[in-house]
């Protein structure tokens, strides 16, 4: 798949992606990137932790919607991969299974 160069905002909430489409998608991602919404797709930890290297190489990045994505542990790798990111604004990460277990 060729890399997407000129997206800033990019929608992909409930399209059921799986491991195998993350996967794909973080190769293909620009670090340009200001809007992410990957919403309700359910993808768990292990697409979280597929993802997450190329959401830490996106250095615009301003809104990030990871809702309902049963990310549970994946949690800590999705913090680290935002850390020092000063234009972001917003995060969603609700209905994601995030409690005080999943954070240790």
């Amino acid at each position: 798949m060729v890399a997407i160069r000129n997206i800033r905002s990019l929608n992909l909430r409930k399209i059921k992606i799986t491991n195998k489409g993350i996967r794909i998608l973080a190769n293909s991602l620009p670090t340009s990137i200001e809007e992410l919404n990957l919403s309700e797709n359910n993808f768990g930890v292990e697409g979280t932790q597929i993802i997450t290297p190329c959401i830490a190489n996106m250095s615009h990045l301003r809104i990030l919607d990871f809702s309902i994505n049963k990310i549970n542990e994946g949690a800590l790798d999705l913090a680290k991969a935002l850390d020092n990111k000063p234009l972001m604004c917003t995060l969603v990460l609700c209905n994601n299974g995030i409690d005080d277990i999943s954070m240790k």
